[in-house]
């Protein structure tokens, strides 16, 4: 499995890197050949996953799903999921654009 971080500090929080090694693990018990790819920006974290094969995508989706959930973090998906074969989501941080 591929992965590629981009934006982060040298040194990040526990809470992140917790996070995103779980993801990284839930994706490669699915699919050890896929490409995942984590953004921080300071408004969201964007993760973008693409499966070797489109086979795998629904599980992914469903796995991915069940990780956020058991953590009770609320996703942004992507609109074109199901073309692409590629699941894209973003959750949101510092509370950005909140009224």
């Amino acid at each position: 499995m591929e992965v590629q971080r981009r934006g982060f500090p040298t040194i990040i929080s526990d809470n992140d890197e917790v996070f995103i090694q779980m993801l990284i693990g839930v994706v490669g018990s699915v699919d050890e050949l896929s490409h995942v790819d984590i953004m921080k920006t300071p408004y969201h974290l964007g993760v973008r996953v693409a499966p070797s094969t489109p086979i795998y995508f629904n599980n992914l989706l469903q796995e991915i799903l069940k990780l956020n959930n058991m953590f009770s973090i609320r996703i942004e998906m992507g609109k074109s999921m199901k073309t692409n074969s590629t699941i894209t989501f973003n959750i949101k941080i510092n509370d950005y654009g909140k009224v």
